[in-house]
């Protein structure tokens, strides 16, 4: 490492100097945004952000420049980061990154970070499945048994699938969050009323989120039901030119989506998250 490094903490004064290489977040309701930069030879070469929300502390970015990599910078901003995190009483760090950004994930592992190893993510637009007409597997006649379709008046269906989340380590607050979509939502249950797979999605202006949960004795054609469900809404005015987002929690579900609405996803770029245990001493 060179002698000549600098780190600083990035203030109102200094702020200008480091611009080109800084990555600023939006801060959250009572959450105190900082940063700090690092000049090698007087000339910035490297960034860190963080946050601090009561006694959490979260790395939201670390940048080093390609002329400066491979040389401890990073590993000297983390020991900073850490620093302060302990003095701050943080029993564990935080941090976050995009699947795409270049060595992050071997840094973070490099520094003791466990990583949640999300799905990919897969999105195309409504417009995309509905411009070649309706698939030619829900033209058919669908089997629709089983099929139920979540309403808050059908308490019972929904303490099922509660359950049926639960087990699956899947927040099943889903369920009143206010933008739990339950006319896009659906779910199979079998004869004896267990689920077999659940379609969860969450509606804003812009987007539809769509997850998929199967049990171990779900069938692949059991997302025929669902998805011809989520076809029809789809043709509905309130769904008219959102981007659809799936995110890929069971094998093989993308390339069943892709074969039965007749589409191509092509996985895009994802958030990763991080958890490092902190050790004092």
């Amino acid at each position: 490492m060179s002698d000549n490094l600098e780190i600083t903490v990035i203030t109102s004064e200094n702020k200008e100097f480091f611009r080109d290489i800084l990555f600023e977040p939006r801060p959250l309701r009572d959450e105190v945004i900082s940063a700090l930069g690092v000049r090698n030879d007087g000339i910035p070469c490297a960034t860190a952000v963080l946050s601090l929300h009561r006694k959490h502390v979260h790395l939201h970015s670390v940048y080093v420049e390609k002329a400066n990599r491979k040389q401890g910078i990073g590993s000297m901003l983390f020991d900073y980061v850490r620093k302060y995190a302990l003095e701050k009483g943080c029993e564990v760090l935080t941090a976050n990154y995009m699947h795409s950004d270049e060595g992050m994930e071997d840094f973070l592992l490099s520094e003791g970070f466990l990583l949640t190893g999300e799905p990919p993510v897969y999105v195309l637009s409504t417009e995309e499945i509905l411009q070649k007409g309706r698939p030619e597997v829900l033209k058919k006649n669908v089997d629709l048994a089983g099929l139920r379709t979540f309403s808050k008046r059908d308490q019972k269906l929904e303490k099922i699938v509660s359950h049926f989340l639960e087990e699956r380590d899947f927040p099943s607050e889903i369920l009143e969050a206010s933008d739990f979509d339950r006319a896009l939502s659906s779910c199979i249950l079998d004869n004896n009323g267990m689920v077999r797979a659940v379609m969860l999605c969450t509606s804003s202006p812009e987007s539809i989120m769509v997850e998929f949960l199967m049990s171990s004795e779900g069938q692949p054609k059991k997302l025929v039901g669902i998805l011809s469900n989520f076809y029809d809404e789809m043709e509905k005015p309130v769904n008219a030119g959102k981007t659809i987002v799936f995110q890929d929690k069971h094998e093989n579900a993308v390339e069943l989506v892709e074969k039965i609405l007749d589409t191509t996803l092509t996985p895009e770029d994802f958030p990763v998250f991080g958890v490092c245990p902190l050790i004092s001493g």
